[in-house]
């Protein structure tokens, strides 16, 4: 019972504080969530991209659909450093393409997204076929070839100038294709065509024979880097500038592997801080601020308790102090002389908007912001835990186990 006051106190007071979300905002929970990422040193570019790929996806997402962290996907850069970080309107495959006729460079591409091979089709069990003279044999050979140009005018037809396939794709259709401009991948895996539909807007086609113009979407660009990997050549297909993508990508730059993904790890978070914050439409100020507020307040309430409740509520207040006790203590200050002195800080100015800043000193905390549904979420969560296992505890103690 005690621990449920606290609980609505708590409550109460982030109810009280919270405050709307704008774009300022947004930018502020996006750094507020690298903070102690690896993400330090670019701070302000990581920050403005995780807005930016954030933005462009909502505003082309139906109304009805909200922006998620896994819409905006991560590429490593593997050069530059992570000032070199950018935004692709898009997405990035990293795959070796088969014939050096396809086409490196497109823009304004009409893209077609295909789960069928581009090649002709055996039978599914063996068979033979009798042929008793020399003309059957050339009718035979000219049907598949025929088989084959039908396929590469139905794509010619349909104005794709970009073909994705899940399936193989024959060396013919290929030569044929890539001599009219055509760019085409083959063994594209499902997921990643996935991403390719969010992106340029195509359908996924089953059958070729279905595809039509409708079916198709557009980048705005199809470059293919060329660059020397570890052991051998590698190539990435970038496709880009997509004109409404609900698949975005975000290129962290940086040589070093692990220091990259410690990094793309801080994005991440950063993402769904960011996404959560728009969702939601409400933000708190961290550092431990409100933390500190709640347990003032439920240090108040809990005086006018005569019962053992009180306790538990003191208990509930110590466990809220925990979060700017050990932001204090992370960068390496005295945990309990740093509380002591922003539980002084906050009784003599209530209204004043300190906490913990990340060089662990008490300070303005105007600009750290963090979702208000994630600390909701977190505080009732962890009341939710404690109080089941307590009720475990009594029901235990009560068979005298």
């Amino acid at each position: 019972d005690g621990w449920r006051q606290a609980l609505d106190a708590t409550l109460s007071v982030i109810s009280e504080r919270k405050s709307s979300i704008s774009e300022t905002k947004t930018s502020a929970v996006a750094a507020t969530s690298l903070v102690g990422k690896g993400a330090e040193g670019a701070l302000e570019t990581l920050s403005s991209l995780v807005v930016s790929a954030t933005m462009e996806v909502a505003s082309s997402l139906p109304e009805d659909m909200s922006v998620m962290a896994e819409h905006i996907l991560m590429s490593k850069a593997k050069r530059g450093s992570m000032h070199d970080s950018r935004l692709v309107k898009g997405v990035i495959i990293e795959k070796r393409l088969t014939n050096d006729k396809i086409p490196r460079h497109l823009e304004s591409v009409p893209v077609a997204l295909l789960t069928s091979p581009l090649e002709f089709e055996g039978p599914s069990r063996d068979s033979e076929i009798e042929i008793t003279d020399p003309q059957q044999f050339t009718a035979f050979i000219d049907a598949g070839e025929n088989y084959l140009e039908q396929m590469c005018e139905q794509i010619i037809s349909s104005g794709a100038k970009a073909v994705f396939t899940t399936g193989a794709v024959d060396p013919r259709v290929l030569h044929s294709l890539s001599e009219q401009g055509v760019f085409i991948l083959s063994d594209v895996d499902n997921i990643e065509l996935k991403n390719i539909s969010g992106a340029t807007g195509a359908e996924i086609v089953d059958l070729l024979r279905s595809l039509t113009n409708d079916d198709l979407g557009e980048a705005g660009l199809i470059h293919v880097e060329r660059r020397d990997g570890a052991e051998d050549i590698e190539e990435r297909i970038i496709i880009d500038l997509c004109p409404h993508p609900t698949i975005v990508t975000i290129e962290v730059g940086g040589a070093n592997d692990l220091a990259t993904e410690e990094v793309i790890r801080g994005l991440f978070d950063s993402l769904k801080a960011t996404t959560l914050a728009l969702r939601d439409g409400f933000v708190v100020n961290g550092g431990g601020h409100i933390h500190c507020i709640a347990a003032l307040a439920i240090r108040s309430i809990a005086e006018g308790s005569a019962g053992r409740e009180r306790l538990a509520m003191e208990s509930f207040a110590r466990a809220l102090e925990t979060i700017p006790f050990t932001l204090a203590s992370n960068a390496g200050k005295e945990g309990l002389d740093t509380l002591l002195e922003l539980r002084a800080t906050l009784r003599n100015e209530p209204h004043s908007v300190v906490g913990i800043m990340s060089d662990g000193e008490v300070g303005e905390v105007g600009e750290v912001l963090i979702p208000a549904e994630s600390l909701i979420s977190a505080i009732t969560g962890g009341f939710e835990t404690a109080s089941s296992l307590l009720r475990v505890d009594q029901v235990i103690s009560a068979r005298g186990d």
